[in-house]
């Protein structure tokens, strides 16, 4: 679990706007007891997230050892899975996103 604090400081200080308040991770494997995972500490807004995100943009390209960047057939993967979603509440029918568009993959 990570709680940021959602308090947006206008006049004050802003370092304080985002910052995360707790860190955890509850892994609970399947036979064996829950436990506690330590998340490392890292520096800027949302959790370092914000560099990290910054750094893929703009930066020299590095290799990702757990491939977590999506593509842009990601991307419309994503969309069209809310599109199908909302086609289904309003329909009240199964919707398929192939039926919508083929994603190559």
């Amino acid at each position: 679990e990570v709680v940021e604090n959602s308090y947006v400081n206008s006049g004050g200080d802003q370092s304080l706007e985002g910052s995360i308040e707790r860190r955890s991770v509850l892994l609970r494997p399947l036979f064996e007891p829950p436990r506690e995972i330590e998340i490392e500490t890292s520096r800027g807004a949302h959790g370092g997230g914000d560099n990290v995100m910054l750094q893929d943009l703009f930066g020299e390209p590095v290799t990702d050892e757990y491939m977590r960047a999506a593509s842009h057939v990601d991307g419309a993967a994503s969309i069209l899975t809310g599109i199908a979603a909302n086609r289904s509440i309003a329909t009240g029918q199964v919707v398929m996103v192939d039926d919508i568009l083929k994603v190559p993959g």
